[in-house]
């Protein structure tokens, strides 16, 4: 078996030619592209799946690492996370079997997934939910580097910037191929695909905090020669190529989005109106291509529930102690998981959709509901628990409104009644629904 010939964070200019000759027909990129949402969804799923002719046993994992993730033609296995080489690692899950329908066989052994890993970075990631920290938090070690860093309060690991690529391309193969539906959102039970027979438990929880980060990171950590490498020698073992590798861009209109057009891709096919010159950057880009959607823009701290009016687009703050985080729209085990927020003079600047919640007044003045545009779904309180959210289509019941001077100024209060008199509050990192008289309340920023 040949090496893996590839370079590490040398971006890929052009397609490969096994790349090349993989896509044809009905699954040529001008048919792909011509696609978007469930329908290119669907599109992909057939090729990756009836070209996948063969599937190595997990056992048999550590006998092709050696080649397939090897680097530039020589011996030596580099490892997922710590981006160095060893000849000891172990079997890392990359989306975790804990948040999968999968264990050992099936997606639970497809060489496009699973990836060698240090035993000790490995265990200390975890089945964390991937995210942005800032490069804050615990960090995680190997060999006296850091290759990532923990908030295990937040339930989030981030990984090296020239990993993150990597990780997205490997959820999107796995959310189209294997079609775990959890990709950046939690999943309830019974929504969930069947187990495969050595597979015990899928809590659905969301393997990553947004879909903007998702595609922020497809963007920011381009696609490098030794992944395309890869990508050939894993379709000699099993037939079948992760699509995304190859036409990055797809996963932009996998979700109906722009796709950027200063996306760096081994086709040079982008959002772009005109022709990509085609000399590529050899250097990473510093910043992933940014786009203007309406959640961008200056939010302002309000001061009273006045200021809400009939609605309109918000940040929800929640402070305990030293914890300040913006609550974000992945849902965890009823508990919605926060977001560290940059905040200079009481403004916040181009927040992530991830946590800009839209409040429109309903029945009564200081009545709203809650809606994340990012999730595409209306945030209730549907147990009288403190892990009582719960996501729906439509606007069950409403939020009340009532400014909170008793325990902080500028303080805005969120609660209701349907099921036992709730309050939105952070707990540490995270937020809770609340009854208790010791819950904190909320600091709203209003796009300007």
């Amino acid at each position: 078996m040949a090496y893996n010939t590839g370079i590490r964070d040398q971006i890929a200019t052009s397609l490969s030619t096994a790349a090349s000759s993989y896509y044809t027909g009905s699954y040529s990129y001008s048919s792909l592209s011509a696609l978007s949402g469930s329908s290119l969804k669907s599109r992909l799923y057939t090729l990756m799946n009836s070209t996948m002719t063969k599937s190595v046993t997990y056992k048999s994992l550590t006998t092709y690492w050696p080649y397939t993730d090897a680097e530039k033609g020589k011996s030596g296995t580099v490892l997922f996370y710590s981006d160095e080489y060893s000849t000891s690692f172990n079997r890392e899950h990359v989306w975790p079997k804990s948040r999968g329908s999968f264990y050992q066989i099936k997606g639970g052994c497809d060489l496009h997934h699973l990836r060698p890993a240090n035993a000790a970075v490995n265990s200390t990631r975890g089945n964390h939910t991937m995210g942005n920290l800032n490069h804050k938090g615990t960090a995680v070690t190997y060999s006296g580097k850091t290759v990532g860093w923990l908030d295990t309060g937040a339930d989030m690991f981030e990984p090296l910037d020239n990993v993150k690529g990597d990780v997205a391309r490997i959820y999107l193969y796995m959310y189209v191929r294997w079609q775990q539906p959890n990709l950046y959102q939690d999943v309830a039970k019974s929504e969930l695909p069947a187990m495969d027979s050595d597979d015990s438990a899928n809590d659905g929880q969301a393997v990553i905090e947004s879909l903007d980060t998702l595609l922020s990171w497809m963007a920011s950590d381009p696609v490098d020669t030794w992944e395309m490498s890869r990508n050939d020698l894993t379709q000699d073992i099993q037939g079948n190529r992760n699509v995304f590798i190859d036409y990055p861009e797809l996963a932009w209109k996998l979700f109906g989005k722009t796709v950027p057009s200063n996306l760096t891709t081994p086709s040079k096919n982008s959002g772009a109106s005109t022709t990509v010159p085609s000399t590529k950057p050899s250097v990473r880009p510093s910043a992933a291509p940014t786009t203007t959607p309406a959640e961008k823009g200056v939010y302002k701290r309000i001061s009273s529930v006045s200021e809400i009016g009939t609605g309109g687009q918000f940040v929800l703050v929640g402070v305990n102690g030293n914890y300040t985080r913006a609550m974000s729209n992945t849902l965890n085990s009823g508990r919605m998981a926060g977001k560290a927020v940059t905040i200079s003079n009481n403004t916040i600047s181009n927040p992530d959709s991830s946590i800009v919640w839209t409040l429109k007044q309903q029945s009564a003045a200081g009545r709203y509901s809650l809606y994340n545009s990012a999730a595409g779904k209306y945030l209730v309180i549907n147990a009288n628990s403190t892990t009582g959210f719960a996501f729906t289509s439509t606007p069950a019941y409403y939020f009340d409104a009532a400014n909170a001077a008793d325990k902080a100024s500028n303080a805005i209060y969120l609660s209701t009644t349907a099921t036992g008199k709730r309050n939105i509050s952070i707990y540490q990192t995270d937020f809770r629904a609340y009854a208790k008289a010791n819950y904190y309340p909320l600091y709203l920023y209003k796009l300007s």
